[in-house]
């Protein structure tokens, strides 16, 4: 971020066919890390591809796939955090796919714009990218 700390997240299995989203970050560029690790979903399904990005106001936007709706089927997901990561915001579900919503990646521009890009199969015959702008 601006102030060079460091933010990771990642999958992690926490029992058979669940994986969970987690993240920590390191506020003297990754010498150390904070000893708490975060853990943002707590689902008994498959939360996957966790992205990340930092805003210059120093909020973190996470993004990642989850069956947590459908266990055919993976909706986006995305959870907002302050304060170095000390404090989130409830989840929020970004896709309503009849089909898979997969392997997001996110990034913010210098006026703080969200940008969502992931793949999406449409009618269960083709995959194609999709874009979302939070304004």
């Amino acid at each position: 971020d601006s102030e060079d700390h460091v933010h990771v997240v990642w999958q992690r299995v926490v029992f058979i066919e669940d994986y969970d989203i987690f993240y920590r970050n390191s506020t003297d560029k990754g010498e150390s890390w904070v000893t708490k690790t975060e853990r943002l979903c707590w689902t008994s399904k498959e939360s996957e591809y966790p992205a990340i990005a930092v805003d210059s106001n120093k909020y973190i936007h996470v993004v990642w796939q989850d069956r947590t709706v459908s266990t055919l089927y993976p909706d986006l997901f995305y959870k907002k955090g302050t304060d170095d990561g000390v404090s989130w915001y409830p989840r929020e579900r970004l896709t309503w796919s009849d089909y898979d919503s997969k392997t997001p990646a996110i990034a913010v521009d210098t006026s703080n714009h969200i940008y969502i890009v992931w793949i999406d199969t449409i009618y269960g015959i083709g995959r194609e990218v999709f874009f979302m702008k939070n304004y």
